[in-house]
Formats: structure tokens, C-alpha cells, sequence
């Protein structure tokens, strides 16, 4: 049923607009950065609605763009729709977002709208509809941080804390954390949930790769949003620790039980490596028997851990023996250490003395002075002091050499003159040393007996006078004879001779007649006839 040109009632019995649009959108939470794909349905509902004809329609996108909607058909009957998919795409953008004035979180806002002709009667009217549709707007954030505390020694551990806070506008699922260090990525937390602004601590320790430089792992947070297509947000940090490295070495050096003067000194040592990292290159030098001597050498000391070693060298010949050592080492990290010692050690002295002396090589005279030589030798291994040579002389030892100091295997040569006695075939010295051990003060002697001819002289002189009055032939007369010992010897079973009355004639004896000694006596004999 018609009513003229200016319009009709369609279909018969209408009675009004039912055209209208849906509005879809793809994501009902999205973040800033995100596309967004709109969908429409442009309808004409069920009778008694009328058919609409001129139908337009268009989005508006959150940033206040019409974006017009092609068209399948632009006349719906009763009833008829028609569903238009990716109709417009948008990429939020932060200045697109609305507040919430509920206080929750912003969103942005699309706008679907058609309009078209309604052909209620004679008068068509104008209908149409629009569709809002929002968009949440969320910021899904996830935050790392993280510290660390030095560890201590070669073999010390590293500690890492931190946390991981849920930074964003929504709950986050599958949230992780993990550090990658030396190629590996080692998981220390999760998978978890965080709520909005909730943290959770973590821990972890690793040993360093190489203890000598700091070690930094990249800690990662990783988390996924409830919403959408699952976003996944991430965060990374890093701390830098290392281990607290102190190298030492310590050297102990030990004397013998019985070392001796003289003899092969040997000495024993320890190296201990007093630090928290390893040693390398430990050298030990002492100045004995020559300076710079090494007399132990090692690649490697752990921490804590001692070496021993030992040293010879030729003992001096004195009271004790001092050797001046000393170690280097570098650290497995080149920081060098040393330490020194020093070895002073008591020795065991041997001291001796010995004297020799010989006849002179002229004779010995008896009443004469003479000269005879002799030698007194250091024969111990430590120095003599206060060396003193001592003769016998009638029961009485005078010094007849000293020197003050005598070194080990040193001599000195010395001359003695003495006075040969009278009336000796030979004569015996009897020559003493003595010296004071150096270290200890201990006396030692030794003594040289030489027994020396003397060269003897045998002289006797007789001398006699005539009687005081001449007297007569055939009478008796006497006179006093002398006899004396004029050289240097004892004579013994003298027998004085005269010549009358006979030749030979016994007339004194004398037993012995000392070197000097002189003996008188009187002989009386009768004067012979016809003389003078």
C-alpha cells in the first residue's frame, strides 16, 4: 500500500526504524602500541520495523578518524544484516587513552554509526544507530634488580639477591628468573604469578670462572600478561662481584741436632702458602754455600697447604753457622708474595792444639847458651785463643811463646833460648801449648819432649909449688899440689903421678872433680942425692 510519492509504508503495517550497528573489536585489553581490528554488523531488525534505504555507516577510530564502512547493500529489508569483518585496524597510541572515572584503568573508545532512510509512510524518516566499544588499556611491566656480596678466597662462592616486582597494571603468569653466566642460563625462580605490584625475592651463588676478575650475570625476569595475545614482558640487570683475593707465604727454616764445624750442614725448611689463593713459581734462595743458591723450587702451593725441603752446605769452622734465605711466589692472579728467613744454628767445635819442637842443628855446648825451634798447630776445627807456649824450668813453667788467637789449621812457628848446665852428657825440654777453644772456653794442651846431646869437654890443669926451704939431698921435703877440672864435665878416678922416687909413682887420688872444682893436697918425697 502506497501513499504517493513522497514515500510508503514498507512492507504494509511498519511502524518504525530498526536499523542500526554492532560494534566489534578484537582485543577487549590491549597496551599502548597494540593493533586493534574492528568488525561491524549493520542490521535492519525483525518487522514491525520498515525497510531502511540510503544506508552509510562508519568507525570511528580512538583518535577521532571516520573511517566509512564499504557497503555490501545500502537497502536492509526487515530482518536482513549484513557482517563487515576488518573493517578498520588502529594502533593504540598513549594520547588516545581515557581515564576511568571509576578509577580503574584507562581505555580508548571506538564509535560504529549508520544512518539511512526509513520507509515508515508517506513522510520517510531519518534512522540509525551507533555502537560504542571500549578497549581496555593496560601496561603489563616486570622490574629486576639485583646485588651481590664478595666472595672470599680462590675457591669462595659469589652470592647474588634480588627481586622481581610485577610493575605493571595486570597480573602476570609464567613469570621466571634466570642468570646467564659462562654460556649457561640457569634458572633460579618461577615459573610464578604476580599480582599487581607484588614482589618476590630470589637468591643465587656461582663460582667464579676465573677467580681473578669479577664475574657479572646477566640476571632476566621474564613474565606473560592474562590478557590479549599473552604478552610477554622481560627485564635484565647485573651486579659485579668478585672474590676477595689475599696471597701470602710463609718460610720456616729448622737447625740440625748435631751440626759440626767443619762438616756438611744440613738444614731443613717449610713453605706455607698462609693466603686464600693459589702460588705459583715458589722459589727458595739462600746465601749459603754462595749468594743467590736456589735450594727448592715448586710450580703450584694451594692455599693452606706447606712444602718441605732441605739445604746443605759446608759448615765454617766456627761457634755457629747463619744462613740468610729468603721465597717469591705470584699468585695465580700475578700478585707477588715473599718472606724470609733467617738460620742461625749453633756448632759443635772440636778443639785441638799441637806442639813439635827440635834439637838446634849446632851442638849444644854445656855452659852455653843455645836455641831450638818449634811449631804449635790449630789441629781442631774452631779458632784458639790466648795460645801460650810453656817450658819447664826447674820445676817452674814460664811462657816462652804466646799469641793471642790461632785459627783453625793455622801454625805459628817459635824459638826458645835456654842456657845449657855443666856436667850433662844431654839434655831434655819439655815444651807445653795450651789455647781456649774460641767458643766455649774450653783449655786443650799438648806436649813435645825432645831429649838433645851435649857436646862435653874434659880438661883437668894440676899446678904445685916448691917447699918454702930447699931441701938437703937424701932428706924429706913437701910441697902443696892443685888439681883442677877445667873443662865441663865430671871427671872421675883421677890419679896425681910424680916422678920420684920412681916414674909413676901414685901419689893422690881423687874420686870425681866437678867442672871448676879444684882440689889441693900435700906430697912429701925424699930429695935425691947428688942433685941440685
Amino acid at each position: 500500500m502506497g501513499y504517493g510519492a513522497q514515500g510508503q509504508e514498507i512492507p504494509e503495517g511498519c511502524r518504525g526504524s530498526g536499523l542500526g550497528i554492532s560494534l566489534f573489536v578484537s582485543e577487549n585489553q590491549a597496551r599502548v602500541g597494540d593493533e586493534l581490528v574492528y568488525d561491524a554488523l549493520v542490521f535492519n531488525t525483525a518487522f514491525p520495523a520498515c525497510q531502511a534505504t540510503e544506508i552509510t555507516a562508519f568507525v570511528t577510530t580512538p583518535d577521532g578518524v571516520n573511517h566509512p564502512i564499504t557497503l555490501n547493500r545500502t537497502v536492509l529489508n526487515p530482518g536482513e544484516s549484513d557482517y563487515y569483518e576488518n573493517v578498520v585496524t588502529y594502533v593504540i597510541r598513549a594520547q588516545d587513552l581515557q581515564p576511568d572515572p571509576d578509577g580503574g584503568p584507562d581505555f580508548v573508545t571506538a564509535r560504529g554509526q549508520t544512518d539511512g532512510r526509513i520507509q515508515q509512510n508517506e513522510a520517510d524518516s531519518d534512522g540509525g544507530g551507533f555502537q560504542n566499544v571500549n578497549t581496555i588499556v593496560r601496561e603489563p611491566c616486570i622490574d629486576i634488580v639485583v646485588d651481590c656480596t664478595d666472595g672470599v678466597g680462590e675457591n669462595g662462592q659469589l652470592q647474588y639477591t634480588g627481586t622481581v616486582t610485577n610493575c605493571g597494571d595486570g597480573v602476570l603468569e609464567n613469570v621466571t628468573v634466570a642468570y646467564n653466566y659462562n654460556g649457561q642460563e640457569i634458572s633460579v625462580l618461577g615459573p610464578i604469578t604476580l599480582q599487581m605490584d607484588e614482589s618476590r625475592e630470589y637468591s643465587f651463588s656461582l663460582s667464579p670462572a676465573d677467580p681473578c676478575i669479577p664475574a657479572s650475570p646477566e640476571v632476566n625476569a621474564r613474565g606473560q600478561a592474562i590478557f590479549g595475545a599473552r604478552p610477554i614482558v622481560t627485564d635484565s640487570a647485573t651486579a659485579a662481584c668478585q672474590l676477595q683475593l689475599t696471597p701470602g707465604i710463609e718460610l720456616e727454616t729448622f737447625c740440625p741436632s748435631n751440626a759440626v764445624a767443619g762438616q756438611p750442614f744440613i738444614y731443613s725448611g717449610t713453605v706455607r702458602n698462609t693466603g686464600n689463593v693459589t702460588l705459583t713459581g715458589i722459589t727458595v734462595i739462600s746465601d749459603q754455600p754462595a749468594a743467590g743458591t736456589i735450594v727448592f723450587e715448586r710450580n703450584t702451593l694451594a692455599p693452606g697447604q706447606t712444602a718441605q725441603f732441605t739445604g746443605e752446605f759446608l759448615a765454617p769452622l766456627g761457634c755457629e753457622v747463619t744462613s740468610n734465605l729468603s721465597v717469591t711466589a705470584a699468585s695465580i692472579c700475578d700478585s707477588d708474595v715473599n718472606d724470609q728467613s733467617t738460620l742461625v744454628c749453633p756448632l759443635e767445635t772440636n778443639p785441638s792444639i799441637q806442639i813439635t819442637h827440635l834439637c838446634p842443628v849446632d851442638p849444644v855446648v854445656g855452659g852455653q847458651s843455645f836455641q831450638y825451634s818449634g811449631t804449635v798447630t790449630n789441629t781442631g776445627n774452631v779458632a784458639l785463643t790466648d795460645v801460650q807456649v810453656l817450658a819447664d824450668e826447674s820445676a817452674v813453667q814460664s811462657v816462652v811463646f804466646s799469641q793471642n788467637s790461632l785459627a783453625p789449621g793455622a801454625s805459628a812457628d817459635f824459638t826458645v833460648t835456654a842456657n845449657a848446665p855443666l856436667d850433662t852428657c844431654s839434655i831434655t825440654t819439655v815444651l807445653t801449648a795450651q789455647g781456649m777453644d774460641f767458643c766455649t772456653d774450653e783449655l786443650v794442651e799438648d806436649q813435645s819432649t825432645a831429649t838433645c846431646p851435649v857436646q862435653t869437654s874434659g880438661a883437668v890443669e894440676i899446678v904445685h909449688d916448691c917447699p918454702p926451704t930447699a931441701p938437703q939431698p937424701g932428706s924429706e921435703f913437701s910441697f902443696n899440689a892443685t888439681v883442677t877440672n877445667t873443662g865441663n864435665v865430671t871427671l872421675t878416678g883421677l890419679t896425681v903421678y910424680a916422678n920420684l922416687p920412681l916414674p909413676e909413682t901414685e901419689v893422690q887420688s881423687i874420686a870425681s872433680l866437678a867442672p871448676g872444682a879444684s882440689e889441693t893436697f900435700t906430697v912429701t918425697m925424699t930429695a935425691p942425692l947428688n942433685t941440685c
